[in-house]
């Protein structure tokens, strides 16, 4: 597999928040609300991920992935106990700034993407 040399950076700064939330996950793995609160999240990264590691797929593609992942670790924080929802409010905010700074694209069919991720794109 060739990594594309432009999305190295790129690559490091979401991998970064995808491991720390597979480390939260496997930390607490016999408390259901912690792995309820994960999931989405990791699996996101892990498509985001995938998106970037292909360079045949758009940064949007991967970016809006992102951007799924953070407003799920932010509704999901008030689910979990204090110390773990501090946690997942810091990995939602690092990336919400990669999202804020990469482009995206809204979802292709009008009215079916994440209302919280759509309403950037004004």
């Amino acid at each position: 597999m060739h990594i594309p040399e432009d999305r190295t950076t790129l690559i490091l700064r979401v991998q970064s928040p995808y491991l720390r939330l597979l480390e939260i996950n496997q930390e607490h793995e016999s408390d259901f609300e912690v792995k309820n609160a994960t999931k989405y999240g990791i699996e996101k990264l892990a498509v985001a991920l995938s998106y970037l590691l292909s360079p045949d797929n758009e940064i949007e593609k991967a970016n809006y992935e992102v951007g799924l992942a953070a407003r799920d670790l932010t509704r999901m924080a008030g689910t979990v106990t204090s110390s773990v929802s501090k946690q997942l409010k810091e990995l939602a905010e690092e990336l919400d700034m990669i999202f804020t700074e990469l482009p995206a694209d809204p979802w292709p069919i009008n009215g079916f993407g994440a209302p919280g991720v759509e309403s950037r794109f004004g």
